[in-house]
């Protein structure tokens, strides 16, 4: 799994090494000290080099193009995949449990959109936290032998597996614009909608890689813990259905009112819910503040244990 990231480190050890300065005794100059202050933090964060960001850009190709590599089928996986899954989770709550989205629906099609249109962004969310305890360790040639800026890894994960989201995304919009017979213009805001999900998967995958090498059973605990969280997040049923009492601890859970502002500005073309979303993106931002922080923090620690 690690070798075709070779070239890729090379590309950015060589990248270094020209822009040294003339004359300069190094040979290779370092991506960035490591430290956990907040230059350090925001260095994590922001791929402000241009070598780093190209970098990140080549990473997250070869994320999505390994996800499929060497199968029957290949890219068609991305859309092939959700896709099942939709009809799998469709029949079974549908057809065996019989159950509809609202009070009055009658219809199984309310509950199809809403169960997929939950599933687009917990996907996301799932796969970078089941992925991201072992994602140091599966690379850990770059820890030892090669000057890399190990903080593009994590940010290259969560850019592919919001690459991977985004087909399940077009396949809601073809699904809406069948249905439905067009698109709501409110659909313009689900960047604003998504970013939050975009924040929390940056904290997760920054703080989980770094904590899954001190702590390698993190991976083992990672997979029964998206399950958990696919059940606590409103994906299978709407928050309103819940009871009363259990509203306030859901509304703890940030997922929550992604995923119910997703489906407002997607399925229902109304507003998002615009107190919640900005009270959300700024516990997000907070979080991938401290996740880049612990990252940086720890990243001193990575050779020694690996």
């Amino acid at each position: 799994m690690e070798r075709p990231y070779l070239d890729t480190a090379t590309a950015w050890k060589a990248g270094a090494v020209a822009q040294a300065a003339p004359g300069s005794a190094a040979t290779v100059a370092a991506p960035r000290p490591p430290g956990g202050g907040w230059r350090s933090t925001l260095d994590t964060l922001l791929p402000l080099d241009p070598r780093r960001r190209h970098l990140l850009a080549r990473l997250t190709r070869r994320e999505i193009a390994a996800r499929y590599r060497g199968s029957l089928l290949g890219a068609a996986w991305a859309l092939l995949e959700p896709l099942l899954l939709f009809a799998l989770y469709t029949a079974v709550f549908t057809v065996v449990f019989e159950l509809r989205w609202g009070p009055a629906d009658t219809s199984r099609v309310a509950f199809a959109l809403n169960l997929f249109a939950g599933l687009v962004v917990y996907n996301v969310f799932g796969e970078t936290l089941a992925s991201a305890p072992r994602l140091i360790a599966d690379h850990r040639h770059y820890v030892k032998r090669v000057v890399f800026p190990l903080e593009v890894l994590p940010a290259a994960r969560v850019a592919g597996n919001a690459a991977h989201g985004a087909f399940g995304f077009l396949l809601l919009l073809l699904a809406v614009l069948a249905i439905e017979g067009g698109l709501p213009a409110t659909l313009l805001l689900a960047p604003v909608v998504l970013l939050p999900l975009l924040l929390l998967c940056i904290a997760v995958a920054h703080a989980f890689s770094a904590a899954g090498v001190f702590a390698p059973d993190l991976a083992n605990l990672a997979r029964p813990a998206v399950m958990v969280g696919l059940f606590l997040s409103p994906v299978f049923y709407p928050f309103e259905r819940l009871p009363s009492a259990w509203q306030p601890w859901l509304r703890l859970n940030p997922l929550a009112q992604v995923i119910g502002d997703f489906r407002r500005v997607v399925l229902e073309g109304v507003a998002p819910d615009w107190p919640g979303l900005l009270a959300v993106t700024a516990a997000s931002a907070a979080a991938a503040l401290l996740g880049a922080w612990a990252f940086a923090r720890s990243r001193r620690g990575f050779a020694d244990v690996l």
